[in-house]
């Protein structure tokens, strides 16, 4: 497959990668090379011979960084998911004195605005099974930070009588699926929309969803909860 990049900007890049860089800036460059690689490619893992023609260094100096192809992929969706991590962090520092839902509201664009400049990474977890698996992995090892983030954000004084913790946090797992799927949608289509009506219109459905939950109360028609449980297992499962 011929690449996209233009011979001239191969070489441009090639004699740049020649340099001689610090290891983390090395090690980062490595990575981004190895995104743009396996978009281009529809590869599984990043070939190594290929990544050292086209940045100019040898296979034995990315063996020093990456054991492997596949820790190489690895590294590639950690990179992407810190960086999406990051922003989201930031944003909630920088509202924190905020009204909530302003504040809510920030952290959603954030996390929107981040995925929507990453195209090759949504194209790379959509297309790959691998990298898929590592996403998912990684999304399910960070989604109870998330709900925590968000469990601190939503206005659940509003709520009268006795809160099921777990429905909410059942209905924040499900919406947080929704708005990966939703957002990577419009990622690849490809086409300009208004970021910040997106995030609005994903602070709507979670205080709905949320909120709605908040107030489920179990029946004496369903499964009765265990030990521990606040709510019945087919609700929170």
């Amino acid at each position: 497959m011929a690449s996209k990049f233009p011979h001239h900007a191969t070489d441009a890049h090639a004699r740049r990668s020649r340099e001689r860089l610090a290891p983390q800036d090395r090690r980062a460059q490595i990575v981004r090379a190895a995104l743009e690689l396996l978009v281009e490619s529809h590869a599984l893992e990043p070939s190594f011979s290929v990544l050292a023609e086209r940045l100019g260094i040898s296979r034995n100096l990315i063996y020093h960084y990456f054991a492997s192809p596949a820790a190489l992929l690895t590294a590639v969706v950690e990179s992407e998911c810190e960086a999406v991590t990051s922003s989201i962090e930031a944003a909630e520092r920088a509202s924190a004195n905020a009204p909530q839902r302003e504040k809510l509201e920030a952290v959603l664009l954030a996390y929107i605005r981040s995925i929507s400049v990453r195209l090759d990474f949504v194209q790379l977890v959509s297309c790959s099974s691998e990298a898929a698996k590592i996403f998912n992995e990684l999304v399910a090892k960070n989604t109870p930070t998330f709900t925590e983030v968000l469990l601190g954000i939503l206005p659940l004084d509003e709520v009268k009588g006795p809160i099921c913790e777990d429905c909410i946090k059942a209905a924040l797992r499900a919406w947080m699926e929704f708005m990966r799927l939703f957002i990577h949608g419009l990622v690849k289509r490809g086409s300009p929309y208004d970021e910040e009506a997106v995030a609005r219109y994903a602070a709507d459905v979670l205080y709905a969803a949320a909120l709605g939950a908040a107030k489920l109360k179990p029946s004496a028609t369903l499964e009765q909860p265990a030990d521990g449980e606040s709510c019945p297992n087919n609700l929170i499962r």
